[in-house]
């Protein structure tokens, strides 16, 4: 099957965990693990957040969005699992949602200022974690570099190792973005470090590295990255990004200079974050200009009443069984002292 998840289940048939590409690409190739030796329990999200039959879809992606998950396990009324829901399948419910909010507002921050957003917090914890040099202090943020002031903490040669690519990956919990390495390119001379010329997933990482067999520490990203794929310039609206991963059937997006430089990427769930957070109140700023700090992942739920995406309540109950996909159980033994993490 071509998923990028799969269910666990005990012997009993209930929900023991879930396997996702994004835990193959930082638990197991970042990390070096051989993936004939590694067992299921071991890089598994043990005891995941679920979602039952008779929720909204909108509702489903306030849940994806307090977490950040992009997956979450159907359950049915008796709580047996019945299927496995991507959030591509609530994207048109999230995006309609999203338009009734911005048409009140009049307001939808450019892709620039999500990423501006993205530097000041990763900047915030570079100063938190500062290194001691030559009697100084040097503030480290992962060896990101700067394009236009734009932070670019996950960008890597086309030359580079799987494995190099996963640990960033592992590090910044997004995609990788693939630089030409310089040479001839396409019939045309390449810079090192200029045009983005390719995208590596998680997903990339599970299907064409691991399900293949392929070595991840010796095979260059430019083997197995997806080429060449669709960007966004920096001063387009997250609506604009949302549509055309929408029509795209992707989850992330590059977001390139006019030179085509890479900028940054963005997920679906960053995407949505930005576009359901109120604007900052500020009379000099324009309607596309505004742009307020990236927002924290909630710790809880929250109450229907409070989801940003206020169209809940006129979403159709009972539409999460007709956008799940079927669930893909992976039998394993009832794992022991396993520590809980996010979906990537």
């Amino acid at each position: 099957a071509n998923a990028d998840a799969g269910l666990v289940l005990r012997a009993d048939g209930t929900l023991e965990g879930i396997l996702t590409s994004s835990d193959v690409a930082t638990k197991l190739v970042a990390e070096g693990r051989a993936p004939e030796a590694m067992l299921v329990r071991d890089a598994m999200t043990a005891g995941p957040r679920c979602v039952a039959t008779a929720e909204s879809a909108v509702d489903a992606v306030a849940t994806m969005m307090a977490h950040r998950l992009r997956h979450l396990p159907v359950l049915d009324e008796a709580g047996t699992v019945v299927g496995l829901l991507d959030i591509a399948k609530c994207l048109y419910d999230a995006m309609a949602a999203v338009d009734r909010m911005q048409a009140r507002t009049l307001f939808s921050p450019t892709l620039a200022c999500l990423l501006e957003a993205q530097t000041n917090t990763n900047a915030t914890d570079a100063t938190n974690a500062t290194n001691t040099t030559n009697g100084g202090t040097h503030a480290t943020n992962g060896g990101g570099k700067r394009v236009r002031l734009i932070e670019v903490p996950a960008a890597i040669c086309a030359h580079a190792s799987v494995t190099e690519a996963a640990v960033l990956m592992a590090q910044h919990r997004s995609a990788v973005l693939v630089e030409a390495p310089g040479g001839v390119i396409g019939g045309r001379v390449e810079a090192p470090g200029g045009r983005c010329v390719g995208i590596l997933t998680a997903r990339d990482v599970m299907l064409r590295v691991v399900g293949r067999g392929l070595p991840a520490a010796s095979t260059p990203v430019a083997l197995v990255m997806t080429a060449s794929p669709d960007v966004m310039p920096g001063s387009a609206t997250v609506l604009q990004a949302l549509h055309q991963m929408q029509v795209g059937g992707y989850r992330s997006v590059p977001v390139v200079s006019d030179a085509g430089e890479p900028l940054g990427v963005l997920d679906v769930l960053t995407l949505l974050q930005g576009a359901t957070t109120t604007p900052a109140a500020s009379p000099a700023a324009s309607p596309v200009s505004r742009c307020t700090a990236a927002p924290p992942a909630a710790e809880a739920h929250p109450a229907s009443s409070e989801l940003p995406l206020s169209g809940a309540a006129e979403a159709a109950m009972g539409d999460i069984q007709r956008r799940m996909i079927g669930a893909l159980p992976l039998p394993c033994q009832p794992p022991e002292g396993w520590a809980t993490c996010e979906d990537g």
